[in-house]
């Protein structure tokens, strides 16, 4: 039997599809929600390490980094408003009330939960929603953060006598996860028409080379104003 090149074509192209979906599907689950709960999760575990250990003015900047994009998306909502923005003029007066609140105290979950909704919906305006969250995220929660936690490392190190606990591990995993997720933000932003290739190959080991070389520089300085010793 002659096989239709129409039909076979049609195949073809329905399986790139299914593969891309698949690919897609992977990419928002594992560093949009896995990777998003793990530094939500060990921010959490660090901070109570550190409040526990005495290290109280880490613990509270650590704490103030995780809620600081909820405290600027919720200042931003106000601003909006008194500004006359259209779109937030049409809210409800509880919606003007509840989203500024739900942004300043839960936002560490937000990219999680929208990232969720638009796997399940697969609404774009939700995706959108995400993304702009996980900007947020990464660039005044997730970078800030590994600088803190070099200096942490650098004021206060981490194993004691060479024995290292199992919250060390979390904390080590803890800045190496930042690290990416900053990484993985600014060539989402910065890139966002380049191929994986150059991700992987061109642009990532530029932004990993800067922002470390940047964090290691402004761990320094903070190493000689946190502390007079």
């Amino acid at each position: 039997q002659k096989k239709c090149p129409k039909i076979e074509g049609r195949r073809k192209q329905l399986g790139t599809m299914g593969c891309l979906t698949i690919v897609s599907f992977l990419r928002h689950f594992l560093l949009g929600i896995v990777l998003a709960a793990f530094n939500f999760v060990s921010s959490l575990i660090n901070i109570f390490y550190l409040f526990k250990e005495g290290h109280t003015l880490f613990g509270f900047l650590s704490l103030f980094l995780l809620w600081f994009p909820g405290l600027v998306t919720s200042i931003a909502f106000l601003v909006l408003y008194a500004c006359g923005n259209k779109t937030v003029l049409k809210l409800k007066r509880w919606k003007l009330v509840l989203y500024p609140a739900g942004l300043l105290l839960f936002y560490p979950v937000v990219p999680i939960v929208l990232t969720l909704s638009y796997l399940i919906t697969g609404n774009e305006k939700t995706h959108e929603k995400s993304t702009m969250s996980k900007f947020f995220a990464g660039f005044l929660d997730h970078g800030p953060n590994f600088v803190l936690r070099l200096v942490i490392v650098v004021l206060v190190g981490i194993a004691q006598g060479g024995v290292y606990q199992r919250n060390d591990f979390v904390f080590i995993m803890s800045m190496v996860t930042s690290f990416g997720s900053f990484i993985l933000t600014a060539l989402w932003f910065n890139e966002r028409q380049s191929s994986w290739l150059r991700w992987m190959f061109l642009s990532g080991p530029m932004y990993s080379a800067i922002f470390a070389c940047r964090s290691f520089t402004l761990a320094v300085f903070l190493k000689e104003t946190l502390y007079d010793e």
